[in-house]
């Protein structure tokens, strides 16, 4: 009998234990989820966000440091656990960088990535052999690799989505923009004769620079009064835009015209021309803070610029999505598609403070995103515009109460 009581106890101590141990851990479910109005279950802790930059440091490049803004004043505003990964420019080497770094440090629930010196392809497919779910912004993968990989939610089922601005038409804009600027300067001059413009490219493994150079060549491709004299690559380089505008210059003589796949290139090309004492209309894209100075002085014609905001857009979808509210129920569809807006010596202006704020971490990102994601009609602005409207909004109703 002694021996029969005590398995007796035995089994009711167990299964006593096994109860709690399921308490607990329905307790701990409880806590990790809620139930949402339209009953998805949504997890209540941080998500921890890794942005990938191919890049060893931003401190000499303006374009990443404008990115780090957005996203560090997004991630703070939308409670993210928010981490930079500075892969380095090694296109062979920064998957390993990847894999190094899921094994020795935290795993991400979500990587950030642009598709920089078309590294996207080989990130897209490591993540998805990780089980890491990623959102691309700014620059698109190759139509190639589209072929292969699919899009957002198609072959590869960790990557959920992705925004990225519409580089041909901000590349069209920008042309635009310079050809009546160089028309206005020869009525000036009293010159006659098709306006002679020349392209400074990016580099042809950067998705960016070769739409944005097919939007230039579709301006000229619609009028009879421009010459594109030649379209050259600069490999993004400051140092080797100098050189080759030089070079054409050299080759064609005077021109009327610089389109520039970047704000830096389109400097170096200003600092060249003026040693050599002619300075044509000259654009840039980016907006960076020399290109702005350079805008209030007139000296640059134009600047295509905002989208390094899409990262703050990207980072409010992805709090979304990991709180159970998937964008896709309001966009129907995975892939978004930003605006670049022009910068001239007429408008940077009423944008200077603000990006100024921006620079300075000044602007409390909270309410105007979530603004940003209210209805489908949001979704078919994304821009820096739409964004600044927010931000006012938000500060004067702030000052009213």
């Amino acid at each position: 009998m002694s021996h029969a009581r005590t398995l007796t106890q035995l089994f009711h101590a167990f299964a006593l234990g096994f109860s709690l141990s399921v308490m607990a851990m329905s307790s701990h479910t409880l806590a990790r989820t809620s139930s949402t109005d339209n009953g998805i279950q949504t997890q209540s802790e941080r998500p921890f966000v890794v942005m990938l930059q191919a890049t060893d440091e931003i401190g000499h490049s303006p374009w990443f440091q404008g990115l780090d803004n957005h996203a560090t004043n997004a991630a703070q505003a939308l409670n993210i656990e928010f981490k930079h990964l500075f892969a380095g420019d090694d296109r062979a080497n920064i998957p390993q960088v990847l894999r190094d770094y899921v094994k020795d440090q935290r795993r991400p629930d979500y990587l950030l990535i642009s598709n920089q010196i078309e590294v996207a392809p080989r990130i897209l497919k490591l993540s998805e052999e990780l089980g890491i779910k990623v959102f691309m912004y700014n620059s698109p993968i190759f139509e190639k690799d589209r072929d292969l990989l699919g899009g957002p939610r198609e072959s590869l089922r960790h990557w959920i989505g992705e925004i990225l601005p519409d580089d041909e038409q901000a590349g069209f804009d920008l042309a635009n923009i310079l050809i009546k600027d160089a028309h206005q300067k020869r009525l000036a001059s009293g010159k006659t004769g098709k306006i002679k413009i020349v392209g400074i490219a990016g580099t042809v493994a950067t998705p960016a620079s070769v739409l944005r150079v097919e939007g230039l060549k579709r301006a000229i491709s619609m009028r009879d009064d421009v010459e594109l004299l030649q379209v050259v690559s600069a490999r993004w380089s400051p140092s080797v835009a100098a050189r080759k505008y030089k070079l054409l210059v050299s080759r064609y003589g005077d021109f009327d015209a610089v389109w520039a796949a970047n704000d830096d290139m389109a400097l170096a090309v200003l600092e060249e021309a003026r040693f050599l004492g002619q300075v044509p209309v000259i654009g840039g894209f980016d907006w960076t803070p020399p290109a702005i100075q350079a805008l209030k002085k007139g000296e640059l014609s134009a600047s295509m610029g905002g989208h390094d905001f899409e990262v703050a857009f990207a980072l409010k979808l992805i709090r979304d999505y990991h709180d159970g509210r998937d964008f896709l129920k309001l966009t129907k569809t995975p892939s978004l598609r930003s605006k670049l807006s022009h910068l001239t010596s007429k408008n940077v202006g009423g944008y200077s403070d603000f990006l100024a704020d921006v620079n300075e971490r000044n602007i409390d990102y909270s309410e105007p995103l979530v603004r940003l994601t209210q209805s489908k009609d949001d979704f078919a602005n994304i821009s820096i515009e739409a964004f600044k409207k927010h931000v006012a909004m938000a500060s004067s109703q702030r000052g009213t109460n």
